[in-house]
Formats: C-alpha cells, structure tokens, sequence
C-alpha cells in the first residue's frame, strides 16, 4: 500500500522525522512519503495558526490524495482530523487519535508529555474532543517548541525521562503518550529508561492505516463523515474546488 503522511505546518525536517519512523515500523510492503504544507505556519501552538494549517492541510489532500491508499495527519491536532475525513475519500488517521487510543489499549492512566504552553490549552483540547478525561493521569509539558525538538531531539531526551519519571511516580501514571510530531523517533530510544509504556502515536497511526486498508475500508456513502455535496464557492485551488462542485 502508499501511505502519505500529510504535515500541515511547513516544517519540512519534521516531515522527515515522521517519514523515517514511518518507514521503520510499516510493513515491507508499505511504501510511506510525506508531504508539507506549502502555506502557513512552520508550527501550530494556536486555534487561529489550527484554522490556517487546516486550509492548507485540505488543500494539500486535494492535490496529492489520488496517488495514495491512506492518510495520516501529522500533528497531534485533532481540530482538522474530522473535515480530512470527511473531505478524503481515504482511511484518514490523526496522530492524536492514534496516540491516545493506543494508550487505552496499554494502561488505564495516561499521561500527555507535550511541547508549547499550558496556558493555551491545547491538549486540553485534545482530551475533551476524544472523550478520555476519565484516563487522564497528567500532562507534562516541555519548555520546547516543536521546531526546537525537531532541530535537537536529543536536547530534550533527558527532560522527558524525567517528566516521564515524574508522571509515573506523582501522577500514577500507567502510559506516557509522546504528544507531537516532532517527538517522531524518540519511542524507541526512550522507552528503555522509562518504567511504562512510551507511546509513538506516529507508529500506531501507520498500524491502523495499514489495517484500514487491509481490511476492505470503504468511504462512507452516509453519516456524519459523507463527503460533503455541491456548493457555490470562490477563491479556492482547482483540485479543492473539485470537492464542492
């Protein structure tokens, strides 16, 4: 099966990040490509920067969708993950999702170790939109945006281990999800010095795109996830444009 995995903010390195993981756990015969956002922002820490990265996200999908069999969404965002659905005619799995449905599945306690601030709340975001409030152990947060993990993972290795320690310890927790894109890579080199489950939530996306796939996944025809129908619209690329026409 192809397998794209569509970054909605422009940076490209975190696009690698993801793509190498991606090719790592796939199966062999999984070929995974990335794309990046050819508009926007070169990370996403508000509402308005999501409602940007959401256009250019569904712009991107419109243009480069055909030539693959599944999508992941490469930001642990959820806000756009729902219209990707609706819009692609393509098993469409967000990291956020994949991240928090996996850490069910592995402990009863979770705990979000993210990037960016408290005060914006955007994991928050996160836990009431995928209804796992009642899981929820703690959320960690680095000092780090997720361009600073990109450029130097390794930078920030010895924070996490010990905000992971800290959740296991204070907050009782049962898995850490590592809440981001830029954490692509690091599950691996992490979990042998963490006394818990370190969550991927790009390896587990790419588990469930491919079992999509495999499975015989169809678009729904109806429900809330029907494409949408003809509309009168302006201002939008061509290929987008298709999708209201």
């Amino acid at each position: 099966m192809r397998l794209l995995i569509a970054n909605p903010n422009m940076t490209s390195a975190m696009t690698d990040l993801m793509v190498d993981e991606g090719r790592q756990v796939c199966r062999s015969q999984t070929e995974v490509s990335g794309y990046t956002a050819e508009f926007g922002v070169s990370y996403i820490a508000t509402r308005s920067e999501m409602a940007i990265a959401g256009h250019a996200l569904l712009d991107g999908l419109a243009r480069h969708h055909e030539h693959y069999d599944a999508v992941i969404i490469g930001a642990f965002c959820h806000g756009f993950v729902d219209a990707a659905k609706e819009l692609t005619p393509l098993p469409v799995i967000g990291l956020a999702e994949a991240g928090m449905r996996a850490a069910q599945v592995f402990g009863k306690r979770i705990t979000i170790i993210g990037i960016g601030g408290h005060d914006r709340g955007a994991n928050q975001d996160i836990v009431r939109e995928l209804q796992v409030g009642d899981h929820m152990a703690s959320i960690r947060i680095l000092p780090l945006s997720g361009t600073e993990l990109t450029a130097d993972q390794g930078r920030a290795e010895t924070e996490i281990v010990k905000l992971g320690k800290l959740a296991v310890t204070e907050d009782h927790a049962d898995t850490l999800v590592l809440a981001g894109a830029a954490f692509s890579g690091m599950a691996t080199r992490l979990a042998p010095q963490l006394p818990v489950p370190v969550i991927s939530p790009l390896a587990f996306a790419v588990g469930m795109a491919e079992a999509a796939f495999a499975s015989g996944w169809r678009k729904a025809s109806e429900g809330t996830y029907k494409a949408p129908g003809a509309k009168p619209n302006k201002g939008l690329t061509p290929e987008l444009s298709r999708f209201f026409n």
